[in-house]
Formats: C-alpha cells, structure tokens, sequence
C-alpha cells in the first residue's frame, strides 16, 4: 500500500490514454551487490516503452521503467520484482509491487461520448513528385562503378608487372592491441581481452584474484573509471609478459 500511496502522490499532473509515466522503485543495495530489473509485460493494458533505467545511489538503487497505458480510469500494474546478485555468484528475486494509476481519456470530459462526432478524414498525401534526384544518383552510381573498375583493372596491372612478392606484415602481439585499446580509452574491451588471456593461468593466486575483480567491474554498468584503470595497472606482471606469443 505505500507504493500505491506514493505513485498516486507522484502524479501531479493528468496522465492521459497513450501517455509516457514512469513508475519506478527503490531498493537498498550493498557495496559489491548487482542489480537487474526483469523484462515487464503488461499485456493488453498497456505497453513498456523501453529498457527499464537503474540509477545507482551509495547503499540504494533506483529502478524505473517508462510505460503507456491504453485504457483510461484507475489500473492497476504490477512491477515485477528485480534480481540482486551477491560478488560471489548468489541471487535473491525481490517481491513485486503493485502500483495504482488514474488514466484520463483522450476524449473531452464534458460531452458524451455517443455526441461526439469524429475528426474527419485527413486529405491523402501525394505520393509523387518530378525530381531530378534520382537520375542525378544513378549517374553517380554509373560513374562511380565505372571510376572502381578503373583501378581494379590498373591495380592487376602492376600485380602483374611485380617480379618480386612484398613480405607478410608482422603480425601484431594480442598485448598490443590491449593496450591500444585501453589507450584509446576503450576499458572495460581491454580488461576483458586481458581476463580472456590470463583464464589459462588462473590457478595462480594473484591471476585467480585479478579475474575476481575484472569480473565484478565487467558486470557493473557504472564501473568507474579509476577501478578499470587500477585493474589495467594490477595486471599480473609475468603473465602480461608471457602472453601474445
């Protein structure tokens, strides 16, 4: 009942039929814990607009989920209740909550509905127009495939006319491009590519820790970026040198 009390309180202004309104819970949420909201049908009542949000606070989570309801008056829905999941693999469903809506309807509030007349008819849209666009593409189209024939017949050319074949490019170690990435301010894709490398080795203590705390960091969205920085810094210095061969 007191989230029924608290979405009522909540909507100051009229929702009407088709109308986005969030409804949203919070749940308290220790250190190291992870959150997930369930997907959330509402059947013919109405419709879930998109992914639900979580918007973490320092022991609290805040989940909310955007809806339109189709069908005016009071209705009532149902959030179904989110998963947390302990660092050390446990989860818990928490209860679903039940929450009361006042739907207004699209139609005006002082006429009956059998007076009111319907909108007429919108008047049809043309569907044609001259252009010369589309003549103007497809010579574009035309010169342009003409331009890449052009270079692919030169380019077999001068394969032809080479007497002497170009090395191979060295190919570069898989710890390079890990660090490019990370470089280029891509973390979270570089401590995965390092966990995937180090799984080999994880029997090792100081590895077996390190694909811990890269774990917890790859399932959190708000994964700061001093934590995947540490993680990138703490690689365990004899298997980062040892991979890539």
């Amino acid at each position: 009942m007191i989230a029924l009390a608290l979405l009522l309180a909540a909507q100051t202004a009229p929702v009407r039929v088709g109308d986005t309104v969030w409804v949203e819970t919070t749940i308290p949420l220790p250190g190291r814990m992870i959150v997930r909201p369930q997907p959330w049908d509402l059947g013919d009542l109405g419709q879930v607009l998109g992914p639900p949000e979580v918007i973490l606070g320092p022991d609290s989570a805040r989940i909310r989920y955007p809806l339109a309801i189709w069908y005016p008056g009071r209705q009532e829905v149902t959030m179904p209740g989110p998963i947390v999941v302990a660092p050390e693999g446990s989860s818990d469903t928490l209860a679903a909550r039940t929450y009361r809506i006042d739907v207004a309807s699209v139609l005006p509030d002082d006429e009956p509905r059998e007076a009111i007349a319907p909108k007429p008819s919108a008047e049809p849209v043309a569907q044609s127009a001259r252009s010369p666009l589309a003549v103007v593409v497809l010579e574009a189209l035309v010169g342009l495939a003409a331009l890449a024939g052009w270079l692919l017949i030169r380019r077999g050319r001068r394969r032809r006319r080479a007497t002497v074949a170009a090395p191979p490019e060295p190919i570069e170690p898989v710890d390079g491009w890990l660090e490019r990435w990370a470089k280029a301010g891509e973390l979270k894709a570089a401590v995965d590519g390092w966990a995937h490398q180090l799984e080999a080795d994880a029997e090792r203590p100081e590895v077996a820790a390190w694909l811990e705390r890269a774990e917890l960091a790859a399932f959190r969205p708000d994964a700061a970026r001093q934590e995947l920085e540490a993680l990138l810094e703490g690689i365990p210095a004899a298997s980062k040198a040892g991979e890539g061969a």
